[in-house]
């Protein structure tokens, strides 16, 4: 049996934020082909997965912010949803707030408004170009060192 994941509008229940259990938390669900809404969500790992459908991959947007959505998205077929710089979000995600120590927290209203104008335009993909945008990157390496560099970022230490 599926589990049903509870959703609420906040538009409608916007004085229900301050009953929030801190087992739950505020997000904004992005599906494809709708406008994000506000939605209570639980804060754990089948209540992320519940959401997104499934393995969860978490993407800082910024210092604050992060992107839940569907880890193998694209490899399902999921119907491409809205581009995040040079990648296409396949499957519904959500936005969620990141406290001081890596934790997933509520968006504050400033959150909300401003991911909420940013993603209010669905976008429509065809699976050519959802396809397109999944890609691996494989490099060899020929010592432990450059492998640790590579790993770290730091590709001008490399040995050449």
């Amino acid at each position: 049996m599926e589990k049903e994941q509870k959703t609420t509008d906040m538009g409608e229940h916007a004085s229900e934020l301050s009953s929030v259990s801190s087992r739950e938390f505020r997000v904004l669900l992005v599906e494809a082909e709708k406008a994000p809404r506000t939605a209570v969500i639980s804060n754990n790992l089948d209540g992320l997965q519940t959401a997104v459908g499934g393995m969860i991959e978490i993407v800082d947007l910024d210092d604050k912010t992060c992107l839940v959505c569907n880890e193998e998205g694209k490899l399902l077929g999921l119907q491409g949803n809205r581009r995040v710089g040079d990648d296409i979000i396949a499957g519904t995600f959500f936005l969620c707030g990141m406290d001081d120590d890596g934790n997933t927290v509520s968006l504050s209203d400033e959150q909300i408004t401003q991911y909420s104008k940013q993603f209010q335009e669905p976008e429509h993909y065809t699976d050519e170009q959802v396809q397109d945008a999944l890609y691996f990157e494989v490099t060899a390496c020929d010592n432990p060192d450059d492998f640790m560099n590579r790993m770290s970022g730091d590709e001008d230490d490399l040995e050449r």
